[in-house]
């Protein structure tokens, strides 16, 4: 089947200093296949909030016009990217099941998943995701995973993610505003992890750090499940501004300064003090300066420390010296700021974590993906993607387990229907054996009937899964 025909996922990924409409599909080999994108400059927003909503619309419209240019298609549910003002808490709760020996399903699950939501929050507070931790049952073991179990009492610890609305509804207004209809909102820092990040590095221990133009943003992730998020309201825009107000030249001309001839660690550079770059003095009529790149490494790492210190003082406040939560899998960076060359040096010698990589979302992506998308710029759009495929896959994973659930419970009936059947028989319909022969007879008979009820289980069992082979 031609990609172009497949299911089409959109992704609008509302940054501080850009916005993008990713537009992909899901390949035959299990990749991101990406069909076409649109991109604008961000208007209206300081850091993840929204400050002017008609600049931020305008801007979102200009990339769907992009798409709708390049692609002729008309963009209408998206998944979108939020940041701003968040917070972390561990909830639990549980529900009494009327039927415990009923398998626990998905009506359990959005239950427990409700009232987890519904605990309290202060004024002006939403949740914007919940995140399992782990399930009990009435036996009291601990697991990932509770569809398919049975008992009468169902227990869950969630991590609740909790934002301000009133950022979250002003972002979904201008989404809409755009003519588009926003179906999931994902926290910036968790949609860059699905496109970065592995099972195994997740599993292990690791912290998304995703740094943008105006926050940096963290995910920690232990055992296989987000652990903590935070939110740093600074990031690369910090930077430029630092090289701009100690050189004197304009905001353009600082970012192109940076991005071109900047490096976070100094000691990396070499002859550093007699290389010069020329650059221009904005405010008065002296003549072209000059910066040497050692005095611009020093200023940018000087920024870059600022801003990595708070990453560090986030991680010990998870505390990830602490043997159980260790990082074993380190840190990713990942976001615009992590295209600044050396910027892992700086990440490692201050959080002692020698095990620090930069992010791409290469592993995620097509091979014929455009080079220029298999960038830390553009690991939150495709993280997007990521969860959007993700979420239809659970869907219809829910709903094999329903239906798998329905079949088993339909042939445990039967069974039990047939046992019950028996023990309403009359007295005298049962003949005691004469003999050990006939005894003898009888078990075999039980035997066989036993074997043939299970054989019959199985089979049916393998029916429904080739069935869904075959529907894939």
């Amino acid at each position: 089947m031609n990609a172009i025909t497949k299911k089409q996922y959109f992704a609008l990924d509302i940054g501080t200093t850009k916005i993008v409409l990713l537009v992909a599909t899901k390949n035959e080999y299990g990749k991101i296949q990406v069909l076409g994108y649109g991109q604008a400059p961000t208007r209206g927003m300081d850091c993840g909030t929204v400050v002017n909503g008609l600049e931020v619309s305008k801007a979102i419209l200009e990339a769907v016009n992009q798409v709708r240019d390049k692609m002729g298609i008309d963009p209408k549910n998206v998944v979108i990217s939020i940041i701003g003002k968040i917070r972390t808490e561990f909830r639990s709760n549980y529900i009494v099941r009327s039927n415990p020996k009923e398998l626990v399903g998905a009506a359990d699950m959005r239950q427990l998943e409700q009232q987890i939501a519904a605990l309290n929050l202060s004024p002006g507070e939403q949740v914007l995701q919940i995140v399992p931790q782990w399930f009990k049952m009435s036996d009291g073991v601990k697991t990932k995973e509770a569809i398919g179990l049975v008992g009468e009492r169902l227990e869950a610890n969630y991590l609740a993610v909790i934002g301000n609305q009133a950022d979250i509804e002003n972002v979904c207004a201008c989404v809409k505003r755009s003519d588009l209809e926003p179906t999931k909102t994902i926290l910036q820092p968790i949609a860059s992890a699905q496109a970065v990040l592995n099972e195994e590095e997740m599993e292990a221990g690791v912290a998304l750090v995703d740094i943008g133009g105006g926050t940096t943003d963290i995910a920690i992730f232990k055992n296989g499940v987000l652990k903590s998020t935070a939110v740093i309201k600074l990031g690369g825009n910090h930077i430029t501004k630092r090289i701009r107000e100690l050189t004197g030249i304009l905001p353009k001309e600082a970012e192109a300064l940076k991005l071109q001839f900047g490096c976070a660690w100094p000691g990396a550079l070499e002859n550093s003090s007699s290389t010069y770059v020329m650059i221009g003095k904005y405010g008065n009529k002296e003549p072209d300066k000059k910066i040497s790149t050692g005095r611009l490494a020093e200023i940018i790492y000087e920024a870059s420390e600022e801003i990595l210190t708070q990453v560090v003082n986030v991680l010990k406040a998870y505390g990830y010296q602490d043997p159980e939560k260790r990082l074993d899998a380190g840190i990713v960076l990942t976001g615009g700021g992590a295209q600044l060359k050396e910027i892992d040096l700086v990440m490692t010698y201050l959080s002692k974590i020698v095990n620090t990589r930069i992010g791409l979302p290469s592993a995620k992506v097509a091979g014929d993906t455009d080079d220029k998308l298999i960038s830390p710029v553009y690991s939150t759009a495709i993280g997007l993607i990521c969860t959007a495929i993700e979420e239809d896959e659970k869907e219809e994973s829910l709903v094999n387990k329903e239906s798998f659930k329905a079949m088993l419970e339909s042939n445990l009936k039967k069974k039990f229907s047939v046992e019950e059947d028996q023990e309403d028989w009359p007295e005298e319909s049962y003949t005691i054996p004469d003999d050990d022969d006939d005894f003898e007879d009888d078990e075999e008979q039980k035997k066989s009937g036993f074997k043939s009820t299970f054989i019959n289980s199985i089979n049916s069992i393998k029916t429904f899964f080739n069935k869904q082979s075959e529907e894939k």
